[in-house]
C-alpha cells in the first residue's frame, strides 16, 4: 500500500489519488535481462529550449507498445512480453538520428495493465515497469501505451468477432457492447483515470522533472478497427467457429451498427486517455510547457482497417494493406515486405510444436487472467469448448491460415488439454514468443505497416513541439 512517506514529492500535489487507490500487489515483470538495448538518438538543443541534450529513452506499457506479432523473422529482445521488432518504440529508436550513443530501456509487455506500471512499496522491479527503469543517466523522454487491457478490449472483440469461447459464450454482442459502454462512464472510470495519472506523475517523479524540466512523456492512443460506413461486411463474420443449429454456436455478423459501436468505444477511451493528460498539463506552470504529449494516430489508419471499400472476403489475409494481424496472419510492413516466423509455422505439421499442448482446460483460464494475455485467453476459451463440444470444427479459413498447411493437422493440439510424455506438455506460455498464444494474441494489433505509422504520427507531433533536429521529407 502507497503511504505519503514512500511516494516522490510531486504526488503529494495530489492526496486525492492516494485515498482513492489501493495498490495491490502487482503481476507482470518486466524481463531485465534483456530489456536494455543501445540506440542512436537526436533530439532538438537549439528550436526548443526544453530540451537537453539526449541519454536515451523509456518505453513503457502493454502490447500495443511491445509490437506482438511483428517481425517474427527476428529474435524478440524479451519472449516473455512477446516483443517484437516491429514496434514503434523499436522503430523510434532506430529512425532518430545521432549524434551520440543512448539506451532504450524498453519494458513494455503483452497483457500489462495499469497496476503493471505502478510502483509498488517497497520498490520492486520485478513487478513494476516504473520501478524497473534506471532514471541515471536521466533518459530525454519517455513512450507509454496503457488502458486497452484495463477496458478490457479482449472482451469485446470475444463476444461480438471471434465467439473463442463457441457454445460457452453467456454474453451476446448486444451485452458486451452494454457491459462496455457502462465500463466507460464517468462513475467507472475514476478510478482508472486516477491511475493513468498516478503513473504520469510516478514516471515524472522518479525523474525528478524539476531538475530535468526537458523530459516528457509521449502518450499513445488506440485505433478504431473498422471501416463503419460500408456495407461490404454487413453479413460478414470473423467467428472462428463453423455455426450450425447443433453446435449452439452463434455467429456475429459485422453489421454497420456493430462496427460502428466497437469503433466507438476505442474513440472514447482515446477521449479518456487524452483527459487524463490535460488534466496532468495543467497542473504545472504555463511557462514550462506540457509534459505530456498525447499521439493520436487513428486518421493515420483510414483506408488500412477492416471491412473498407472493395475488400470482399473478409477476414481477408492476403490484403497487405489492412494494418491489423488476423489470428496465424503473416506481418507485413509498408514497403511491402512480409514476415513470417524462423521457425516456419505455416510449413509446420508438428501437433505438438504449436505450444498449445499444454493447456489444460480445466485451470487454464485462471493463468490467462494472470498474464491478461489476448492469446491466451483465446486459445484456453477454444481448448474450453472443444472439450465440451469434440464436434466444434474451425472455419475453413482459420484450419488454413492456423497451422497444418492446407488444414490436415491443424489446432488438434488446441483442445489436447495437455498431459502426454512430451517435454512440451510442461511449458508455460511465454517459453517462445512463437507459440499459439502468439498467433491469437496478436489478432487486432497493428502488423509493422501500423507501427510505422505510428511512428511518423508520433515524429509530425514532435515537429510541431519542435522535439526534432531534421527535417527529414521521409516521415
Amino acid at each position: 500500500m502507497l503511504t505519503t512517506k514512500t511516494l516522490p514529492p510531486i504526488l503529494l500535489l495530489f492526496p486525492a489519488l492516494i485515498s482513492a487507490l489501493a495498490i495491490s500487489e502487482l503481476f507482470k515483470p518486466p524481463d531485465k535481462n534483456n530489456n536494455n538495448h543501445q540506440h542512436i538518438l537526436s533530439l532538438n538543443t537549439k528550436n526548443h529550449p526544453r530540451l537537453s541534450q539526449s541519454q536515451g529513452f523509456i518505453s513503457l506499457g502493454d502490447s500495443y507498445s511491445a509490437g506482438i506479432g511483428t517481425r517474427p523473422d527476428l529474435t524478440s529482445p524479451s519472449t516473455a512480453c512477446r516483443q517484437g521488432l516491429g514496434a514503434y518504440p523499436y522503430l523510434l529508436a532506430s529512425s532518430l538520428s545521432p549524434p551520440s550513443h543512448t539506451s532504450h530501456q524498453w519494458l513494455s509487455c503483452t497483457g500489462a495493465t495499469t497496476l503493471d506500471l505502478l510502483s509498488s512499496s517497497p520498490s520492486s522491479p520485478d513487478t513494476s515497469q516504473i520501478d524497473a527503469f534506471n532514471s541515471t543517466p536521466t533518459p530525454s523522454f519517455a513512450t507509454l501505451s496503457i488502458a486497452g487491457n484495463d477496458l478490457d478490449f479482449f472482451s469485446l472483440l470475444n463476444a461480438c468477432v471471434f465467439r473463442f469461447y463457441g457454445p460457452l459464450g453467456s454474453e451476446s454482442c448486444p451485452d458486451a457492447l452494454k457491459r462496455a459502454e457502462d465500463t466507460l462512464s464517468p462513475q467507472k472510470t475514476q478510478k482508472l483515470k486516477l491511475r493513468i495519472r498516478l503513473i504520469l506523475l510516478e514516471i515524472l517523479g522518479k525523474i525528478a522533472w524539476e531538475r530535468h524540466p526537458s523530459f516528457f512523456i509521449t502518450v499513445t492512443g488506440y485505433t478504431r478497427f473498422f471501416n463503419e460506413n460500408t456495407t461490404e461486411c454487413d453479413d460478414v463474420s470473423f467467428g472462428v467457429w463453423a455455426s450450425s443449429s447443433s453446435s449452439g454456436v452463434e455467429t456475429m455478423k459485422l453489421t454497420k451498427d456493430t462496427r460502428k459501436k466497437m469503433n466507438d468505444f476505442v474513440v472514447r477511451a482515446n477521449h479518456l486517455l487524452e483527459s487524463v493528460i490535460d488534466e496532468v498539463n495543467a497542473s504545472f506552470s504555463v511557462g514550462r510547457g506540457k509534459k505530456v504529449v498525447f499521439v493520436n494516430y487513428d486518421d493515420s489508419f483510414n483506408h488500412h482497417r477492416f471491412c473498407e471499400p472493395g475488400v470482399v472476403k473478409e477476414p481477408d489475409y492476403e490484403r497487405q494493406e489492412t494494418w491489423f494481424f488476423l489470428p496465424g496472419g503473416k506481418d507485413v510492413d509498408r514497403a511491402g515486405n512480409v514476415y513470417s516466423s524462423r521457425h516456419h509455422e505455416e510449413d509446420d505439421d508438428d501437433e505438438e510444436d504449436d505450444g498449445v499442448g499444454y493447456l489444460d482446460p480445466e485451470r487454464c483460464w485462471e493463468e490467462a487472467l494472470e498474464r491478461d494475455d489476448w492469446g491466451e485467453k483465446a486459445v484456453c476459451l477454444m481448448a474450453k469448448a472443444k472439450r465440451q463440444d469434440p464436434e466444434l470444427k474451425l472455419v475453413e479459413h482459420y484450419r488454413h491460415h492456423c497451422r497444418g498447411g492446407q488444414g490436415k493437422r491443424k489446432g488438434k493440439a488446441v483442445w489436447r488439454g495437455g498431459g502426454g510424455s512430451s517435454s512440451r506438455a510442461t511449458r508455460k506460455p511465454g517459453d517462445s514468443m512463437w507459440l499459439t498464444p502468439t498467433y491469437y494474441g496478436k489478432t487486432f494489433h497493428p502488423r509493422s505497416a501500423g507501427h510505422e505509422a505510428i511512428r511518423d504520427k508520433i515524429f509530425e507531433i514532435w515537429k510541431e513541439h519542435g522535439y526534432l533536429t531534421d527535417d527529414r521529407t521521409d516521415l
